[in-house]
């Protein structure tokens, strides 16, 4: 028959986990079975675990070593299916035979979070798996700062800034919108003509041949009646034999006879006015030797108003078709007009429409042949 001794007298067993007022130190150790390679200079020194704490370890080796010595260490902690293998910065900190006691510098949370899951489950008897250590490297383990709840009120001189700021944004924001809707609708529903002046159903008058050009006019004369004298234009006799019977006439005379009539006379021709109108010099109004085509004056009849010639892309023609409103501008003018289709013109050379636009006033004769710019907006589609 078995007998069971006596409290007193039943061996005395070592307990398993030394409290840290024993040695002073911050945090309970523990004896843990595992490993540890201390890497020095050119040497590694294996050491079996004697203990186990969140702030150092103590190890069995009885190779040298002194206190203050650092080392790169390896943890190695063996469980039934993997090896974990914890990286750590330790500093000799006591010997006391074959123990030497380690310190941690600088261990990271996340390893001292892996080693205090290990020793409390160690201790607790549970089998540790791989998947519940990664479980705990991802969980928060420190306390946030508790965040403060601001003070929202304001005075009166806060809540008119605040105010006065929103309305800018808002007016600015406005401002761009409307702005980009406008572009869009100038965009989709305005022509721009290629080139526009203002012109009129004159009389140009231009230099027949090669000679001189002296102007009748009195000096500052804007306008003429009809049948009066404007210039007298001198050529050459030769450019007035044009004529079968000028050629038989010029036969019967001796070459010395010739020579000197073509060379020396000269035939002047006399340029009225054939209606009543204004004047435009093209040219200045100095007598001057002029070329064959150039022009000398512009005779505007009276009776008929300037319009503005413009020209547009043909691609543009169904736009103009449907054209609501023509707004004309001339250059040098401060108000604008307002114009209306009169006439259309495919040109095949230029591959463009040639427009003759009326304005709804009349443009005074000082805009003669000046630029102008006409923009023509399209109908809205909703407002057919």
């Amino acid at each position: 028959m078995n007998t069971i001794a006596h409290p007193s007298q039943q061996p005395k067993v070592a307990p398993k986990v030394v409290h840290e007022a024993i040695d002073e130190r911050q945090n309970v150790r523990a004896r843990f079975p595992a490993k540890v390679m201390l890497i020095g200079s050119g040497s590694v020194i294996e050491c079996k675990v004697h203990d186990l704490s969140l702030g150092g370890m103590g190890v069995l080796s009885d190779d040298p070593v002194f206190e203050g010595q650092l080392f790169k260490a390896q943890l190695i902690i063996g469980m039934a299916n993997a090896t974990l293998n914890l990286d750590v910065d330790v500093k000799v900190v006591k010997k006391r035979g074959e123990i030497i006691g380690l310190s941690f510098l600088d261990l990271a949370p996340t390893k001292r979070d892996i080693i205090r899951h290990v020793m409390a489950s160690y201790l607790a008897g549970d089998i540790v798996e791989v998947d519940g250590l990664l479980t705990v490297m991802q969980r928060e383990n420190y306390i946030k700062q508790r965040k403060v709840k601001a003070d929202n009120t304001r005075n009166w001189k806060s809540r008119a800034k605040a105010i006065m700021g929103t309305s800018v944004y808002l007016l600015v924001g406005l401002a761009i919108m409307t702005l980009l809707v406008y572009k869009l609708y100038l965009y989709f529903f305005q022509v721009q003509t290629s080139q526009a002046f203002v012109d009129s159903n004159a009389y140009r008058v231009s230099m027949p041949e090669n000679g001189y050009v002296t102007y009748m006019l009195p000096a500052g004369t804007t306008s003429v009646a009809k049948g009066d004298p404007i210039a007298t234009v001198s050529a050459q006799l030769a450019a007035s034999f044009t004529t079968p019977a000028d050629i038989q006439a010029l036969s019967d005379l001796s070459d010395a006879e010739v020579s000197t009539l073509l060379g020396r006379s000269l035939i002047e021709t006399v340029v009225s006015s054939p209606c009543d109108c204004d004047v435009v010099y093209q040219g200045g109004t100095d007598d001057r030797y002029a070329y064959k085509g150039d022009e000398l004056v512009h005779l505007i009849p009276r009776s008929d108003p300037l319009f503005v010639r413009a020209s547009v892309p043909y691609q543009a023609a169904q736009s103009v078709e449907q054209s609501s409103r023509i707004s004309i501008h001339i250059y040098g003018e401060a108000d604008s007009y307002q114009g209306e289709i009169v006439s259309t013109r495919y040109n095949t050379e230029e591959q463009s429409l040639d427009l003759v636009l009326k304005t709804e006033r009349a443009i005074a004769m000082t805009d003669y042949m000046k630029p102008a710019t006409v923009e023509i907006y399209r109908d809205l589609p909703f407002s057919r």
